[in-house]
């Protein structure tokens, strides 16, 4: 009778002890995550920080990804400072290109390409429209949390790039858990394709990361099967 009273008191207090854990993951989890979220956004937005306006006779052009507005907006200012480049929109959606047609730039130097859906289909369709060498250098315009990803899809498609984040997050500090982490998953998975040339793209290039690099024709070779504009 002792000992069935002793099991029945310490299940009781197995069950109360996990209660209180439980209560407690409940509680913390959402703060946890909400710290988490806070660190790995800042993490993405500032691996690659803005710098000084490069001289204009070393840019060949500049290259907006679609996906938000401010991006375009941003792109056109440069376009007007930098007054001789070419000004490419990739993934531009039809907000987009009325914005553009309103704004008077020739079209000699604007260039619009609606039919990307991902970075991987900027990159591509990028380097077919204006077919860069390896001494050209191009602004890549996109969201900063978006930046790592784009420069490591650009890098590999065979630009040289350089960054110009733009912060167009209505609250900066946390990025949405649905967007964090689709790029999060994003960096690894364009990694383990061959579609970025690190996993968590820096400025520089470690020797192993840049001994991945494709040319731009083996990247077509590669994908030209997944690179098709979607309709």
């Amino acid at each position: 009778m002792q000992c069935s009273a002793c099991e029945r008191t310490s299940v009781i207090f197995q069950a109360m002890v996990f209660t209180v854990f439980m209560g407690a993951v409940a509680l913390l989890a959402p703060a946890l995550w909400t710290r988490a979220s806070e660190v790995l956004t800042a993490t993405l937005q500032d691996r690659f920080p803005r710098s000084l306006s490069p001289a204009p006779d070393s840019i060949a052009g500049i290259i907006v990804l679609g996906g938000s507005h401010a991006r375009v907006i941003e792109g056109f200012r440069l376009a007007r400072e930098y007054a001789n480049v070419k000004l490419l929109l990739t993934g531009a959606s039809p907000e987009d290109d009325a914005y553009a047609e309103a704004q008077g730039l020739p079209r000699g130097r604007l260039i619009i390409e609606p039919n990307a859906k991902t970075t991987f289909q900027n990159a591509m369709f990028s380097r077919r429209l204006l077919r860069p060498n390896r001494f050209e250098k191009w602004i890549i315009v996109t969201s900063a949390f978006h930046m790592p990803r784009a420069i490591g899809t650009f890098r590999q498609a065979g630009f040289r790039v350089i960054p110009w984040p733009i912060f167009d997050q209505s609250n900066a500090a946390a990025i949405p858990t649905k967007r964090l982490l689709h790029e999060l998953i994003g960096l690894f998975v364009y990694w383990v394709t061959g579609r970025s040339d690190s996993v968590f793209p820096a400025s520089s290039l470690s020797h192993a990361s840049a001994s991945r690099i494709l040319t731009g024709q083996q990247m077509i070779l590669r994908y030209s099967h997944l690179d098709r504009p979607v309709q």
